[in-house]
């Protein structure tokens, strides 16, 4: 039975999908674990969240990517995670 592993990006740690292991060749029933992938499953995720790897373990971060409008008609863009939208 093939191991499932979870993806995250290598620079936001933002998880990114699941994907399949690799057997290891070398070791009969042992599964390879690539840099920036984990064999732990990320929480459920809610609305306006987004799982991220930090410290050898999932978080939930606050994920308000997208642009805003302020009450001045100006546009305001997220586009880091983390970050919250502006008080309107």
């Amino acid at each position: 039975m093939p191991l499932t592993i979870h993806n995250y990006h290598p620079v936001t740690k933002e998880y990114l999908g699941p994907s399949a292991a690799d057997p290891s060749p070398l070791e009969p029933d042992e599964y390879l674990i690539p840099a920036f992938a984990t064999a732990e499953a990320p929480p459920a995720v809610p609305a306006g969240k987004a799982a991220v790897r930090e410290a050898d373990a999932w978080a939930l971060v606050t994920d308000q990517r997208g642009v805003y409008w302020l009450p001045d008609g100006s546009p305001h863009e997220i586009l880091d995670l983390g970050v919250d939208r502006p008080v309107e």
